[in-house]
């Protein structure tokens, strides 16, 4: 019987054993919180659940933190700043080895100093860090501790090289930033004030020189947004143009920017899709994925996701049975094939589970709890071809995480759990 058959009254909890209980969805309803949950083993099958190994206690470990960035090098994982357990800005890094398991140090010198909500990007020799802000703040930061700066750093000979300032876009923090193979685009952002920027410039490393982007046709200030790189072109979508000042304006919408002819293009809209701002998106390949965020300044999480096709410029639905609550803040990682999701935590103990979507069989799995990673709230990793590495973070009681995580997807069906629970809507007025 559909609950918009039934009596009940508008302030009341409905509860379901639904993640996405289309019904109640469709009936305005948003879920609030996990009620309750409980472990049932599944035992070994065919499925691939996946298997994590932990390292801890290893030398030479950063410091904890989280909001740091991370990189793969083809051998190594760098990190690099972020804010440590007091909500310090940090101005370190660290060089984790895959192949032997093992940790070490960046030199200081030239390094590009403290700062958070940065970005990094890895060229195909070196690492190149940008932007970002100098002191950390849930809310507004002072534009003067807001930076317009950058290094390069090369981890073969352990040397920073700085950034030209020439041309060099705005003081932003927040902003996004992809490598098309020769040069890295940095758009959007803010300044500190939570209201969006529209603008950005392209970065050669071999030569250290900047190149302004078009405003003609740009997409609308944006911050908190998602960039994906298609091998030809940069596809910006949603984030908010303000969170600062009524009338907030919080975005579902998107364009394409070609760096070879430097123009924009709009992509079609998915009114399916909830406005929002800190979700994830990966490329594919062939398609941007969207999933996640938060689509009301209060936090009210952004359910659904979708799938755009460039090539067609249109949109199609991704799964929603067994799918990762909506949620803020979370990360998703390309696997080949597939994709996992790691979420902040979602309410007290009940943390948001890692899952593993297929987009071949657009089907959702729980990845295996077993010696799971705990660094949920906002620590970071990278895809290594073969592994998941994850490092940071802290769990749902802040206690920072400063183990090696790894991830292989491709082992089957080992104790894996599977969780019931029953999940708390409201309606939204």
């Amino acid at each position: 019987k559909s609950i918009s058959k039934i009596n009940i009254p508008a302030s009341a909890l409905v509860l379901s054993q639904n993640e996405m209980d289309i019904d109640l969805i469709n009936n305005n309803y948003h879920k609030t919180y996990r009620l309750a949950s409980s472990l049932h083993s599944k035992g070994n099958t065919t499925t691939k659940y996946g298997e994590w190994k932990q390292y801890n206690n290893l030398p030479l470990t950063p410091s904890p933190r989280r909001r740091h960035t991370a990189i793969w090098t083809g051998s190594s994982m760098i990190i690099y700043g972020g804010i440590s357990p007091s909500s310090s800005v940090l101005d370190d890094g660290g060089m984790f080895n895959n192949n032997t398991n093992t940790w070490s140090t960046m030199a200081s010198a030239g390094s590009p100093g403290p700062r958070v909500h940065h970005t990094a990007i890895w060229t195909g020799s070196k690492m190149i860090i940008w932007g970002g802000a100098i002191a950390f703040s849930s809310f507004s930061i002072p534009a003067a501790e807001v930076l317009n700066t950058g290094a390069v750093y090369d981890p073969l000979t352990n040397v920073w090289t700085p950034m030209s300032l020439t041309n060099a876009p705005s003081a932003r923090l927040n902003h996004t930033a992809v490598w098309t193979g020769t040069e890295m685009i940095i758009w959007g952002g803010q300044s500190g004030n939570r209201i969006g920027l529209n603008t950005g410039a392209k970065y050669n490393p071999t030569t250290n020189t900047w190149t302004p982007i078009t405003l003609t046709n740009a997409a609308i200030k944006r911050s908190n947004h998602t960039a994906v790189w298609t091998g030809t072109e940069m596809i910006v979508w949603g984030g908010y143009e303000n969170i600062s000042v009524a009338p907030i304006s919080i975005l579902n919408d998107g364009k394409k920017y070609n760096p070879a002819s430097n123009t924009w293009t709009s992509i079609a809209t998915n009114d399916k899709l909830d406005i929002r701002y800190d979700h994830g998106a990966v490329w594919t390949g062939s398609k941007m994925m969207i999933w996640g965020g938060t689509s009301d300044y209060d936090g009210i999480k952004a359910y659904f996701g979708g799938s755009y096709d460039p090539s067609t410029n249109t949109w199609a639905d991704v799964a929603m049975e067994n799918a990762p609550f909506g949620i803020e803040y979370n990360r998703l990682y390309l696997i080949g094939g597939e994709m996992v999701f790691i979420g902040e935590h979602y309410i007290s103990a009940n943390k948001n589970p890692i899952k593993k979507y297929n987009f071949a069989s657009n089907t959702w799995v729980n990845c295996n709890d077993k010696n799971s990673y705990k660094g949920t709230v906002r620590g970071n990793g990278v895809w290594t071809g073969n592994e998941l590495i994850l490092w940071g973070g802290s769990d749902f009681t802040f206690s920072h995480i400063t183990g090696v995580s790894k991830y292989n997807p491709n082992v089957e069906g080992h104790g894996y759990n599977k969780r019931e629970n029953l999940f708390a809507y409201k309606k939204q007025p």
